[in-house]
């Protein structure tokens, strides 16, 4: 319709975009969280345009001044507006000064700050099935959060939570023709399989019964493939696309067949023990064969409640992996997969488990372990099953009446029948970097066990499969920094795991403890101190330290620091050196780092 005021003709509005216009989220604030937090979400659009406005849910509770902000994807500010005239809840807008062009297919973020908290938030939120094209979500966890009192970039996520935070997007006009679209597509050999695209968007099809797959109608982007099919793992587990003017090349995928030591018909004769204690359960366990392990399992009784963490060690108590169940039903076996596979060696011993925060586990004492058949896995011992008390991730190793927690594994071999009798090895990859201040001796343990001498400061251990390894270097009459260094691999080489040897003071130097008057034998030290984290469910820190401004860092504290103070001890008189610290969550989540602090050791 036309309307004519004053003799002119009025101009047509423009089509506004929102992901959100009246919803109320079904956890419309969290009220046991009153810390000062900046809540997040990760977009993109098909087309160019303008964002105009910020918009979030507000509870009752969420008070103070919110002040919402628009960021490209790597952390640049384009944009802050503050939030005025705000109703007691509801959905709430703050207009920027001016519009802010954004380009198509590129990741932006939009934020507020809650300075009392108290936000909506509502976990493991379905994504997939929110649509306002020309708008995205990106990723498939896009809520994303940053603690503090001032307004921070928010780049973490947890849960997949979505914490209704939105905008408003007027698209460009001009009668564009629409963006060019593009397909991702291939096979999969060894079993029928559903195949899940996410980043740039989220999509998901099934083979077809030769196996290939195709998504289309993509723009230009990044994406990750995968694909699953229970009883069976997939290799790649993930496989990372990147489309730009043009459709992709082939992305396949070969399903192995996995195996576990009990299958889903398996039920416990006692599936939820009276005790309420909070517990780690376990298995021990070994392969015939080399692997990947993939998952972790339970069985999961009516009373066992509350948030599961999986995880695999070595049977020294070495943490090679964890994961946290998702997504759980009210009973039955439960299945949560590791980020990324993690190799074990053939006939070692390894403990799978998880925490049960609110016992009533799964209990079947005197179990006949020795009929248990499941070859190539194998329980080790007559008394396999394991536990440890605690409400954290401890290692168990304590043993009662032979009993058997029904804590499993998905395990995949390494070898691929290639249909003509032969295996292909798997491929490996390597660990190295360099030893500064002296030579020295590296171990490797954890996925796999090794040892090497430094070659002109520098080393390398290789032929490693994907999993996780412990490297620890040693000389005589030095200390190393850091001690050890914990390294992931994940279907590539590491490299840069780095250590500084640092001479160790000889005894009795020729200078008397407490003196001032000489130098021989003298010891330096940093001491660190800062405010503790404003969240409530923080394990401790990690502090970090460089040889120059802005990295990179290495680890100082091979253990986590439960105060809010560190003494580096492996520090030189006349050198400068830099810190920084993480937090790090009761689940293993690590931030980002703190800002950056000087030091100076004075000479002597």
């Amino acid at each position: 319709m036309i309307i004519f005021i004053c003799g002119c003709f009025a101009a047509p509005a423009q089509s506004q975009k929102s992901f959100w216009t009246t919803t109320v989220p079904n956890t419309p604030e969290v009220t046991n969280d009153t810390a000062s937090v900046t809540l997040g979400l990760k977009f993109y659009s098909d087309i160019p345009g303008t964002v105009t406005a910020v918009r979030f849910y507000k509870g009752p509770h969420n008070t103070g001044t919110h002040t919402g902000n628009l960021w490209l994807g790597s952390g640049i500010k384009l944009a802050t507006a503050t939030f005025s005239g705000e109703t007691a809840s509801g959905w709430q807008q703050a207009n920027f000064a001016s519009p802010v062009s954004i380009t198509a297919n590129t990741v932006y973020v939009v934020s507020y700050l809650a300075p009392q908290g108290a936000y909506a938030d509502e976990q493991n939120y379905s994504w997939s099935s929110l649509s306002a094209a020309p708008l995205h979500v990106s990723g498939s966890a896009p809520g994303v959060f940053a603690y503090g009192s001032s307004v921070n970039f928010p780049g973490s996520a947890w849960n997949s939570s979505n914490y209704f935070v939105d905008l408003v997007f007027v698209p460009s006009t001009g009668g564009s023709t629409p963006a060019a679209t593009y397909s991702i597509s291939g096979k999969v050999t060894g079993s029928a399989a559903t195949l899940a695209l996410s980043g740039a968007t989220s999509k998901s099809t099934t083979t077809d019964s030769s196996g290939n797959y195709s998504f289309s109608g993509l723009a230009n982007g990044s994406y990750q493939v995968s694909a699953s099919q229970a009883g069976y793992a997939f290799t790649p587990a993930t496989a990372a696309v990147s489309i730009s003017g043009a459709n992709s090349s082939p992305v396949n995928f070969t399903a192995t067949k996995a195996v576990s030591l009990w299958s889903n018909a398996t039920t416990p004769a006692t599936a939820s023990d009276p005790d309420s204690s909070s517990v780690q359960l376990g298995l021990t366990f070994y392969s015939d064969v080399a692997g990947s392990v993939t998952a972790v399992r339970f069985y999961k009784g009516s009373g066992n409640t509350g948030t599961h963490v999986g995880q695999l060690w070595t049977s020294t108590g070495t943490s090679l992996a964890n994961a946290t169940f998702t997504g759980e039903t009210s009973t039955g076996w439960q299945q949560a997969n590791f980020a990324s596979p993690v190799h074990i060696a053939a006939n070692t011993n390894y403990v799978i488990s998880y925490l049960a925060p609110n016992g009533y586990y799964a209990d079947d004492q005197y179990y006949s372990w020795s009929t248990l058949s499941a070859a190539p896995l194998h329980v080790s011992g007559a008394s396999p099953g394991v536990f440890a008390y605690g409400s954290t991730n401890a290692f168990p190793k304590g043993v009662w009446n032979s009993s058997n927690y029904f804590v499993d594994l998905v395990f995949v071999p390494d070898s691929v029948s290639s249909g003509s009798g032969t295996s292909n090895p798997p491929t490996t990859y390597s660990i190295s970097g360099t030893v500064n201040g002296s030579a020295a001796t590296l171990t490797l343990s954890g996925a796999s066990s090794a040892s090497t001498t430094t070659q002109s400061g520098s080393y390398s251990f290789s032929g490693l499969a994907n999993g996780t390894y412990l490297v620890t270097p040693s000389q005589t009459g030095y200390t190393f920094v850091p001690s050890s260094t914990l390294v992931t691999i994940s279907g590539a080489a590491v490299s840069a795991t780095n250590f500084l040897a640092v001479a160790t003071a000889p005894a009795g130097g020729g200078g008397s403890s407490g003196s001032s008057g000489g130098t021989s034998g003298a010891s330096h030290s940093v001491v660190l101190t800062w405010d503790a984290s404003v969240s409530t469910n923080i394990s401790g820190y990690k502090v970090y330290r460089g040889a120059v401004s802005g990295g990179p860092y290495i680890l100082l504290s091979t253990s986590l620091v439960t105060g809010t103070s560190f003494t580096d001890t492996s520090v030189s008189a006349g050198q400068t050196y830099y810190y920084c610290m993480t937090a790090v969550d009761t689940n293993n989540v690590e931030s980002g780092y703190s800002n950056q602090a000087m030091a100076v050791v004075p000479t002597p």
